[in-house]
């Protein structure tokens, strides 16, 4: 199980950076928020460039944001391995977003929120690296795991079993002891709070790699 932690909900992102640096997270989840998609803001351009500086880990960058295309190019260059933005945002324009995001050599996916349906992903199934299926909804840190997420994963694993491809497949929100159990047949978990404001970083990362033994 590869394990991205999200450092939204942090107060002090650099001291967390650096903690992560000793840990074994796979990803550096950054999310950035337009204030449009969301009602919230989250880090500035300029922020999300510093702390691929001293991150030694590489970035997942989540793009909630109206306008996918500006945000693209402008974190094209902070060490991101996985870009994706949401569904919703991309309209015609999705596939020449993917396609852009593949041309800075970034494994390009797409994000859906929980009231969207999991059907609106199979136009573009085949041109996915990765799919991030929301299991909260889009704009804030500590909300807590919905219901309906064990269903809508399964929703979508029979998609891509159908089309014969095998985009990673990653959860985000509301991750913690309990629900991480639910979603343990995906690639990927992200994870906030439930590492980020622990005491120690490792045990509680290692208790999501470990949920597949």
């Amino acid at each position: 199980m590869l394990v991205s932690v999200s450092i939204l909900s942090c107060n002090n992102k650099e001291a967390a950076v650096r903690n992560l640096n000793f840990s074994s997270a796979d990803y550096l989840h950054i999310d950035f928020m337009d204030g449009k998609f969301t009602k919230k803001k989250s880090l500035k351009i300029k922020e999300i460039r510093e702390i691929s500086k001293y991150s030694v880990k590489k970035l997942d960058v989540h793009l909630m944001v109206t306008k996918p295309k500006k945000y693209i190019k402008k974190l094209a260059e902070v060490n991101a391995s996985y870009m994706t933005f949401h569904i919703e945002a991309g309209g015609k324009k999705t596939k020449d977003y993917l396609n852009l995001i593949k041309s800075y050599e970034i494994k390009a996916g797409l994000a859906i929120s929980p009231n969207t349906s999991i059907d609106i992903l199979e136009e573009y199934i085949e041109d996915v690296d990765i799919i991030l299926l929301m299991s909260v909804h889009p704009g804030a840190g500590g909300q807590e795991f919905l219901e309906e997420t064990p269903k809508r994963l399964q929703e979508l694993k029979t998609l891509c079993q159908e089309h014969n491809v095998s985009p990673l497949i990653s959860v985000d929100g509301g991750i913690n002891d309990k629900t991480m159990n639910l979603v343990k047949d995906v690639d990927m978990i992200v994870a906030g709070s439930y590492v980020t404001k622990s005491k120690e970083y490792e045990q509680n990362i290692q208790s999501i790699k470990n949920i597949t033994k």
